[in-house]
This record gives structure tokens, C-alpha cells and sequence, in this order.
């Protein structure tokens, strides 16, 4: 009995101070475990990065068929995916879960995310697609990066850029509990996707063009991540795509 009571009083002991903080903040952040897989493609990008990597988009001149290569779609496209729209996806993924029941949180995000991502990967491959065949007709990196960033620009000041971006803060009311939950998220995740996509379709098409250098992946998803959740003018992110344009069009 008494060892029992010890038991007890053990359980009921609070938390130290720092332990209790990071309880707190993962509650207060069920979307925490988006942003850990984000970081483990990326540092999976990095480690399996053999090719272009963060110094050819500074190379001017390069010709693909030189190397009697053809651009494809890349292999790691779902890693890619992942390390790029799930910063995106983390603000729609928590509204998912603050809009469901708590016990139901963690599944409410992950199949938002099957929704959100399974958009992404087929429209990614089009988009991948694309890129490698411009990249291929034009035949040099910079030339190809400079067009692609200079349509960018141009999109990020259309009105069509606005519409999308404001669809990306559209929520959606969702069921509490039951396949009505499930179907709801899922809807949720494919009508976010299809608002991000088209806000970043362009935006997208960059690393391909690039050739897919990680430096030009990270760069993207700078800017659309802090177009997503920070909102600067569109004419800041059109001078920061033009400004990319003019170096790779001087490089080339």
C-alpha cells in the first residue's frame, strides 16, 4: 500500500519548468511534426545531393547537351515535394487541427496533408515536366532561370496572383468526428493544394528550370513561405525574381 501511495504521489509530481514550456508549446502547435518531416527531406536533399548543388546556378554558359544529357523529371520529386509545400502546408494544417476534436488532431493534419501533398505530387511532375523541357530547348542553366524567374515576376504582380494567394487563408468548416471528418479534411487539403497551386505554379517552376540546385529550391521556398505567412507587397517579391533574372541573364 505504501509503495503504491509513493507510485501515486511520483505520478502527480509536476513537470520541471523547461518540460512543461515544450508540453505546452507542442499543444499550442499540433502542427509541429509537419515542419520535422520538412526538415528531414531537407536534410535528406542534402545529403543525397550529387549533382548541381548550390554552386552551378553561378555558372554561366553551361550547356546540357554537352554532357549528352536530357532533362528529366527528377527522381526525388516526392522528397523535393515534401521539403518545399510543407512549409506551406503547416499554417492550413493547423487550422485543420484546432478546427477538430483534440483527440482527433494528429489524424485531422495527416490527412489534410494526403489531400494537400497528393495534389502537389501530380502537379509537381507536370511542373517538373515543363521545366526539364524548357531547360532543354534553351540549353543554357542561366538563360533558363533568367526567363522562368522573369514570367514569375510578372505573375507575382497580376491579379490572379492575388485571388490564389488569398484563397491559401481560406478555411472550410470541418465534421467533428467520423468519415464526414476524414472526407472534410481530405477536401480541405485538395482545395488548399489547388489554391497554392495556383498561386506558385511559376514559383515552382524554378528549380526545375534551375536545374534543380538546392540553392534555388531554398530560395523558393523563402519566398513563398514569406509571402504565405509574412505578406509583403507583391512588388517586393517581383523586384527580388527580377533581381535573379538580371544576374542570370549577365552569368549567361
Amino acid at each position: 500500500m505504501r509503495a503504491l501511495t509513493l507510485d501515486s504521489a511520483r505520478l502527480a509530481a509536476p513537470l520541471p519548468a523547461g518540460l512543461r514550456r515544450m508540453r505546452d508549446g507542442l499543444r499550442r502547435h499540433p502542427e509541429w511534426w509537419v515542419l520535422a518531416l520538412c526538415a528531414a527531406a531537407w536534410l535528406c536533399l542534402l545529403q543525397r545531393s550529387g549533382g548541381i548543388g548550390f554552386a552551378a546556378i553561378c555558372r554561366g554558359g553551361f550547356a546540357w547537351r554537352e554532357l549528352n544529357w536530357t532533362p528529366l523529371p527528377d527522381d526525388d520529386l516526392p522528397l523535393m515535394t515534401a521539403a518545399m509545400m510543407l512549409p506551406l502546408a503547416a499554417g492550413p494544417a493547423r487550422y485543420a487541427a484546432f478546427h477538430s476534436l483534440w483527440r482527433r488532431r494528429t489524424r485531422a493534419i495527416a490527412v489534410f496533408l494526403c489531400g494537400y501533398l497528393g495534389l502537389w505530387l501530380a502537379a509537381g511532375w507536370l511542373l517538373d515536366t515543363a521545366a526539364a523541357l524548357w531547360l532543354s530547348a534553351v540549353n543554357n542553366l542561366s538563360l533558363s532561370l533568367a526567363g522562368t524567374a522573369l514570367a514569375a515576376a510578372a505573375w507575382q504582380l497580376g491579379p490572379g496572383k492575388a485571388a490564389a494567394l488569398a484563397a491559401c487563408h481560406r478555411g472550410r468548416a470541418l465534421a467533428p468526428s467520423g468519415r464526414a471528418a476524414d472526407r472534410d479534411c481530405l477536401l480541405y487539403g485538395l482545395e488548399n493544394g489547388a489554391a497554392c497551386l495556383r498561386s506558385c505554379w511559376l514559383l515552382m517552376l524554378l528549380p526545375g528550370a534551375g536545374g534543380h540546385g538546392l540553392a534555388v529550391m531554398l530560395g523558393v521556398t523563402a519566398l513563398a513561405a514569406a509571402e504565405r505567412y509574412r505578406r509583403p507587397a507583391a512588388a517586393v517579391s517581383a523586384a527580388a525574381l527580377l533581381g535573379l533574372a538580371l544576374w542570370q541573364a549577365m552569368a549567361a
